[in-house]
């Protein structure tokens, strides 16, 4: 998979991409995002929808990175998507400690880690397939932090709007 080979990708990540590789070639299958930022696998013979593997023989792994530093490592491959996904689940935790009074956030926001923890090699792998352009890591850095704080304003807003009623 040497076409897939950037600057940026260690070692271990290029072992998850090469693994990745292997299983859409072995399998007759392909990548692509579903409702513009879910990947899934998709059966290139008959449309079909598959479920990631990510554990095991053919698993991509868990991405320590991508668990703790999610908002650089997405700004870096320019995955925006992952904005309006924390943004829509911050509102949602927003609303549900509004009228019960229990604070989800934490938990939503570790699930959210996990998550892309889990979905990063296949995001990564779309990612240089499309041979989109990577942003320098201390920019990706920087607009990261600014694009979470972005996404977690109507959360907030909605937090002090309902403070005041």
């Amino acid at each position: 998979m040497e076409s897939l080979r950037s600057m940026t990708v260690s070692p271990q990540m290029q072992a998850r991409l090469d693994k990745i590789e292997a299983h859409l070639n072995e399998h007759n299958l392909s990548v692509e995002k579903r409702y513009g930022f879910y990947p899934v696998l998709k059966s290139n013979s008959n449309e079909s929808i598959k479920p990631l593997p990510t554990r095991g023989a053919k698993g991509s792994g868990f991405s320590w990175i991508a668990f703790f530093w999610a908002f650089a490592v997405l700004t870096q491959i320019r995955e925006y998507s992952f904005f309006g996904y924390v943004a829509v689940i911050n509102i949602i935790t927003a609303l549900i400690n509004v009228f019960t009074g229990v604070d989800v956030s934490t938990a939503a926001g570790i699930s959210v880690g996990v998550v892309y923890a889990f979905w990063y090699p296949y995001l990564r792998y779309l990612a240089l397939k499309e041979e989109r352009e990577e942003m320098p890591v201390v920019v990706s850095i920087i607009l990261g932090l600014l694009l979470i704080i972005a996404a977690s304003i109507p959360a907030a807003l909605i937090g002090i709007i309902f403070t005041f009623i």
